[in-house]
Protein backbone atom coordinates (compact mmCIF):
# COMPACT_ATOMS: atom_id res chain seq x y z
CA UNK A 1 0.00 0.00 0.00
CA UNK A 2 1.55 3.17 -1.05
CA UNK A 3 0.37 5.41 1.38
CA UNK A 4 -2.61 5.37 3.82
CA UNK A 5 -2.87 6.01 7.94
CA UNK A 6 -2.93 2.85 10.33
CA UNK A 7 -5.01 3.31 13.98
CA UNK A 8 -4.96 1.18 16.70
CA UNK A 9 -7.80 1.61 19.11
CA UNK A 10 -8.10 -0.24 22.63
CA UNK A 11 -9.75 -3.12 22.81
CA UNK A 12 -11.30 -3.41 26.94
CA UNK A 13 -8.12 -2.03 27.85
CA UNK A 14 -7.14 1.42 29.61
CA UNK A 15 -4.42 2.75 27.04
CA UNK A 16 -4.59 5.25 24.50
CA UNK A 17 -5.53 5.04 20.86
CA UNK A 18 -2.70 5.74 18.04
CA UNK A 19 -2.84 6.36 14.63
CA UNK A 20 0.13 7.01 12.39
CA UNK A 21 1.08 7.46 8.09
CA UNK A 22 1.76 4.63 6.26
CA UNK A 23 4.30 5.51 3.50
CA UNK A 24 5.23 3.27 0.89
CA UNK A 25 3.48 0.39 3.09
CA UNK A 26 5.43 1.43 6.10
CA UNK A 27 4.46 2.98 9.09
CA UNK A 28 5.73 3.31 12.86
CA UNK A 29 4.52 5.17 16.20
CA UNK A 30 7.07 6.63 18.34
CA UNK A 31 7.59 4.52 21.89
CA UNK A 32 7.39 7.62 23.70
CA UNK A 33 3.17 8.37 22.37
CA UNK A 34 3.17 4.64 21.61
CA UNK A 35 0.62 1.82 22.63
CA UNK A 36 0.11 0.52 25.83
CA UNK A 37 0.24 -3.61 26.61
CA UNK A 38 -3.37 -4.82 25.54
CA UNK A 39 -5.47 -5.44 22.92
CA UNK A 40 -5.91 -3.26 20.05
CA UNK A 41 -8.71 -3.23 17.16
CA UNK A 42 -6.55 -1.93 14.25
CA UNK A 43 -8.08 0.08 11.49
CA UNK A 44 -6.14 0.53 8.26
CA UNK A 45 -7.74 3.26 5.54
CA UNK A 46 -6.57 4.63 2.03
CA UNK A 47 -8.17 7.93 0.28
CA UNK A 48 -8.59 7.45 -3.33
CA UNK A 49 -5.80 9.76 -4.63
CA UNK A 50 -8.24 11.05 -7.34
CA UNK A 51 -10.17 12.76 -4.67
CA UNK A 52 -7.93 14.31 -2.61
CA UNK A 53 -6.40 17.83 -2.91
CA UNK A 54 -3.46 18.34 -4.77
CA UNK A 55 -0.69 20.73 -3.82
CA UNK A 56 -1.47 24.10 -5.79
CA UNK A 57 -5.46 23.98 -5.17
CA UNK A 58 -6.99 26.46 -4.09
CA UNK A 59 -6.06 27.38 -0.24
CA UNK A 60 -9.07 26.17 1.80
CA UNK A 61 -10.35 23.69 -0.59
CA UNK A 62 -9.73 20.74 2.27
CA UNK A 63 -12.95 21.83 3.99
CA UNK A 64 -14.72 22.53 0.53
CA UNK A 65 -14.37 18.68 -0.55
CA UNK A 66 -15.83 15.46 0.84
CA UNK A 67 -13.71 13.24 2.00
CA UNK A 68 -12.22 11.14 -0.45
CA UNK A 69 -13.52 7.45 -0.46
CA UNK A 70 -11.57 4.65 1.10
CA UNK A 71 -10.02 2.82 -1.10
CA UNK A 72 -9.52 -0.10 1.29
CA UNK A 73 -12.51 -2.54 1.27
CA UNK A 74 -14.45 -1.95 4.68
CA UNK A 75 -13.00 -5.39 6.49
CA UNK A 76 -9.88 -3.37 6.90
CA UNK A 77 -11.21 -0.22 8.48
CA UNK A 78 -14.70 0.58 9.71
CA UNK A 79 -15.56 -3.17 9.91
CA UNK A 80 -12.05 -4.25 10.70
CA UNK A 81 -11.72 -7.40 12.20
CA UNK A 82 -7.69 -6.88 12.05
CA UNK A 83 -6.16 -7.08 16.20
CA UNK A 84 -3.06 -6.73 17.67
CA UNK A 85 -1.54 -7.54 21.10
CA UNK A 86 1.13 -5.22 22.63
CA UNK A 87 3.15 -6.90 25.01
CA UNK A 88 5.50 -5.67 28.20
CA UNK A 89 8.31 -7.45 25.95
CA UNK A 90 9.22 -7.56 22.65
CA UNK A 91 9.83 -5.96 19.73
CA UNK A 92 5.86 -5.62 18.81
CA UNK A 93 6.07 -5.33 14.94
CA UNK A 94 2.66 -6.06 13.26
CA UNK A 95 2.33 -6.76 9.49
CA UNK A 96 -0.85 -7.07 7.96
CA UNK A 97 -1.76 -8.35 4.76
CA UNK A 98 -4.82 -6.88 2.78
CA UNK A 99 -6.70 -8.35 0.30
CA UNK A 100 -9.56 -6.92 -1.70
Amino acid sequence: MPNGTIRFEPAGSESFSAESSIDAGKYSIEAIVGLGVGSYKVMISSGDPKQMVKPGDAPGMEGMQPAAKDIIPAKYNLKSMLTAEVKASGDNVFDFTLTK
